[in-house]
């Protein structure tokens, strides 16, 4: 067995993790972003995804959200104002069932991905990704 040469292993990791743009450095966007869900009014079988700025400046965030199940992907940009939520559903444009994914990005911080589920009291809850 080759012996494995620290310095070489080092550069890869380093290689890795910036090409991949992961750095553990850079605060995750749920340190300036409260995500959480409600049951739509409009559709009590959807929910409808809420997000707080929890800082004192706007911040714009992009949403990619995705259903597998019926091929369906879409793409929203959001500006938050400071100390503001905005609520994400059927009006803007996607009502969130169970089993989809929500990706939210913002400059300068890490991205977060969400999924939809299930819930016992039947209405769509929301995890965050584990990976």
């Amino acid at each position: 067995m080759r012996p494995v040469h620290f310095a070489t292993v080092t550069i890869v990791i380093a290689l890795v993790t910036t090409l991949s743009g992961c750095d553990s450095t850079t605060p995750s966007i749920t340190t300036v972003i409260d995500v959480s869900m409600r049951p739509s009014l409009l559709d009590p079988s959807t929910s409808v995804l809420l997000l707080t700025n929890l800082t004192g400046r706007s911040l714009t965030v992009q949403l990619v959200m995705s259903n597998k199940d019926f091929n369906q992907k879409a793409t929203l940009d959001v500006t938050i104002g400071p100390h503001k939520t905005v609520e994400i559903g059927i009006l803007e444009g996607w009502s969130f069932v169970p089993n989809e994914s929500v990706t939210i990005s913002c400059s300068g911080y890490r991205s977060v991905t969400y999924h939809t589920f299930r819930t016992e009291s039947g209405f769509t809850g929301l995890k965050k990704s584990l990976w």
